[in-house]
């Protein structure tokens, strides 16, 4: 049986029509192909959506993380030193890589220099830079973007205390620097702020720190200052501000500490009020404070009955024979005791005074490292000590060697050779 005439024409017609679709595409891929290089319409904008440092920033810091996030993921590979970069004042670029987050909506510019403080920069995205697509055709060129931000000023001082040429410092005084920022703690070393005197090669010991508030720093010599010296009191560059920022040079000052202060006059005979003329020893207590070598406890009170520690007779012989002390004293190699307390620089008493009893062979101390200053003083040490004194200060007063035997207290292994002296 013959198939209708009308069905064979169907089916051709369903030939010719899937030829003219297959044409019809042909055609419109032909042209989109022309048009593959043409931009998208701008309602499909590849652009950026955020970025950082924020436009007009005024304190970024020296090493900044530029950032911009698309509202597209992008190609990586359009993405090069002339399609996003930093622009120095001037034009140049500055050094810097790229990274990318695991989505590519984020891109990093990440220096490989320091930016320049209080420093105005621009950074660019160019039309170069394309969204990431399966199909070229699909790929959109971003939106140009520029903006700027400025870097972070250096720290500024604010304030030194002592100030710069102060005169008549105190010797405790803690040397502070205040600055109009936070300054990074790490770098307040013995290397970034220090202090010498004027002449000097070396910084003087000292220790220093960052306050809470990280807007001062304080430096506190370790044995104090001296007096009537001129210190120069130096910040480096070294120094930073908490966003990484370098003083932008060095900071020098000087100041002068008090000259020091003339001895208080010897009390004149007679003001002790605990010694009158009746006293056995008045003529004795009063001579010697006429002349310096006592001043009893500065309340008008002498003592005369209290008993005498080893570094107050060791300053009363050193005075009553004359020898010169000053600060230069001690320490001294030769003076090996450890029990002698902090060195006060503004007193001879006791390191001082020790220190020349000892090296004129009058006190021999307890052993070669203590000398125990503040023990009450013995007959026997006192005794000890005058003899030797008298031997080696020739004042007409040893008469001879003593005879064997003779001296109640030969017996004493330390004292009794002494004590037989004595009793000439």
């Amino acid at each position: 049986m013959k198939r209708p005439h009308c069905e064979r024409i169907s089916l051709f017609a369903i030939l010719l029509w899937v030829l003219a679709l297959t044409l019809v595409l042909v055609g419109a891929g032909l042209v989109g192909a022309d048009e593959a290089r043409a931009d998208p319409p701008v309602v499909a904008a590849f652009r950026v959506v955020d970025f950082l440092p924020v436009a007009g920033e005024t304190k970024a810091p020296l090493a900044p993380v530029v950032m911009a996030i698309f509202n597209l993921p992008v190609n990586t590979s359009t993405v090069a030193a002339d399609s996003f970069y930093m622009e120095k004042p001037g034009g140049a670029k500055v050094k810097a890589h790229f990274e990318f987050d695991t989505g590519n909506t984020r891109v990093f510019l990440r220096t490989d220099e320091v930016l320049q403080p209080a420093t105005t920069y621009r950074v660019v995205l160019t039309g170069a830079i394309r969204s990431q697509a399966w199909l070229p055709s699909l790929s959109y060129p971003l939106l140009p973007t520029t903006w700027t931000f400025r870097t972070t000023a250096p720290p500024k001082v604010v304030e030194t205390i002592p100030a710069a040429e102060a005169k008549n410092v105190p010797l405790d005084q803690t040397v502070r620097v205040i600055f109009d920022q936070e300054i990074d703690p790490t770098s307040v070393r013995h290397a970034t702020f220090y202090l010498t005197w004027v002449g000097g090669f070396f910084a003087i010991e000292s220790e220093v720190y960052c306050n809470a508030n990280h807007r001062e720093i304080m430096l506190v010599p370790t044995d104090g200052l001296r007096e009537d010296t001129t210190y120069q009191a130096i910040l480096t560059t070294g120094l930073k501000g908490k966003n990484g920022a370098p003083l932008e040079k060095q900071v020098t000052w000087y100041f002068s500490t008090a000259a020091k202060p003339l001895p208080p006059p010897p009390p004149p005979a007679g003001v002790f009020t605990d010694v009158d003329s009746k006293n056995p020893y008045y003529e004795a207590i009063t001579e010697l404070a006429s002349r310096g070598i006592v001043s009893g406890y500065g309340d008008g009170r002498f003592g005369p009955k209290d008993p005498v520690r080893r570094a107050q007779f060791a300053k009363m012989i050193v005075g009553v024979l004359g020898l010169p002390v000053t600060e230069n004293d001690f320490p001294h190699p030769d003076v090996t005791f450890i029990d002698l307390g902090t060195d006060n620089p503004n007193d001879l008493y006791p390191h001082e005074y020790v220190s020349v009893c000892f090296r004129n062979g009058i006190t021999l101390g307890k052993d070669a490292t203590h000398f125990a200053p503040y023990d009450f003083i013995t007959r026997y040490q006192v005794i000890s000590m005058v003899v030797r004194a008298a031997k080696r200060f020739p004042m007409n007063m040893v008469v001879g060697e003593p005879q064997a035997g003779y001296g109640a207290w030969r017996g004493d292994a330390t004292h009794g050779y002494n004590a037989a002296w004595a009793q000439l």
